[in-house]
């Protein structure tokens, strides 16, 4: 008897200890589900907010059918490429510029992965003669980028060596006739040339600069006339030739100023976007830009009249680039340099008293 009461005994102690130990393990596991759903809560909450975000970035793709000034209708219709300089540099895999990379995830953002394809365009091969067709985005100076290249030509000023071979062909000198030529040529405000005049001693490479046609109001013959004009160039000029002296082993942890061009022109149908900084630098201070005019964030009225109305437009666009983070500290339009195709001729964009004050911090900044 007593026996068989131990046992009894025995088995109550065991199922008590056994229920606690249930208890314990429900208990823990009711913690950890309770952990569980406020987890998932909080991934609702942020989930939800990034809905929100993402509902509110309608408005960014709505500007971004305006830079290619596309309807609803076209913009669901209609690919564009984007026409991106690579160097493949002994690898399966292509290089490409940071600055490039950039360029398209704005582009990415604005006009949606499943509207553009990309076209690579090798770099070092400075003929291309493939035929693109329909809307274009060019990344790059056309000194890089060789489709760019032969769609617009860059200029070369070179008087000290008149026997030397350029794949634009184009002389860009001080005189007014080449001038000229140039400007009916490529038919814009403002665009790239190479200076050879300007390199430092024992240096090949030329600078790199963006010219600025002297417009005249005045048109003879159907040709718009130009004078003399003005040049600007990138402060990063100098990393690129410190680079050459040292075999490209060099540091950057500063801010560098560097300039581009953000324009937007008509061809037959279609349009032509080029997103192109003097350097890679300016590639990526135009593209910021484009990111701010795109999410609504720029404050010069000229630009954004132009920019939504759906005219032809060019505009220089400068800022610093900090090396060290790989982002830029600000994007403005260069002293006002924003000029709208108006009957088929480049008129000087007008400024607002907003944009006028603008202008008056960027020269004081430079």
């Amino acid at each position: 008897m007593r026996y068989l009461d131990s046992v009894f005994l025995a088995l109550s102690i065991g199922t008590i200890v056994l229920s606690v130990l249930i208890f314990i393990i429900q208990w823990r596991l009711y913690n950890e589900q309770q952990k569980d759903i406020e987890t998932t809560k909080k991934i609702a909450k942020e989930t939800g907010q990034i809905t929100i975000k993402l509902s509110t970035d309608s408005s960014i793709k709505n500007r971004g059918k305006n830079l290619l000034s596309l309807n609803d209708k076209l913009h669901d219709k209609v690919k564009c490429k984007i026409v991106l300089p690579v160097k493949y540099d002994k690898k399966p895999l292509p290089s490409i510029e940071q600055g490039d990379y950039y360029a398209i995830q704005i582009l990415t953002l604005a006009l949606g992965l499943e509207n553009f394809d990309i076209e690579e365009v090798d770099k070092c091969n400075p003929i291309y003669s493939k035929k693109l067709d329909g809307n274009l985005i060019y990344l790059c100076s056309p000194q890089t980028n060789p489709a760019l290249n032969k769609e617009i030509p860059y200029g070369v000023l070179n008087t000290i060596d008149e026997k030397m071979n350029f794949p634009a062909d184009i002389k860009c000198c001080d005189d007014y006739e080449n001038k000229q030529l140039w400007f009916d040529q490529i038919m814009l405000p403002c665009w790239f040339y190479s200076d050879y005049d300007a390199r430092e001693k024992g240096q090949d490479e030329p600078i790199k600069k963006i010219h600025i046609f002297d417009l005249n109001e005045e048109v003879i013959d159907g040709i718009q006339k130009v004078g003399k004009g003005s040049s600007v160039e990138s402060d990063a000029e100098r990393l690129y030739v410190d680079a050459r002296k040292s075999d490209g082993k060099i540091t950057v942890d500063e801010e560098v100023r560097d300039i581009g061009v953000l324009a937007r022109l008509s061809k037959d149908d279609n349009k032509v976007i080029v997103i192109a900084g003097i350097h890679q630098y300016g590639t990526w201070i135009v593209a910021e830009f484009l990111n701010k005019v795109i999410r609504g964030e720029s404050d010069n009225k000229g630009f954004n009249d132009a920019f939504d109305g759906g005219s032809d437009f060019v505009a220089i666009i400068h800022g610093n680039f900090y090396g060290a983070k790989l982002e830029v500290r600000n994007a403005e339009i260069y002293l006002g340099y924003i000029w709208v195709k108006k009957d088929g001729y480049w008129r000087r964009q007008n400024q607002s008293k907003n944009d006028k004050d603008l202008l008056h911090k960027e020269a004081m900044d430079i």
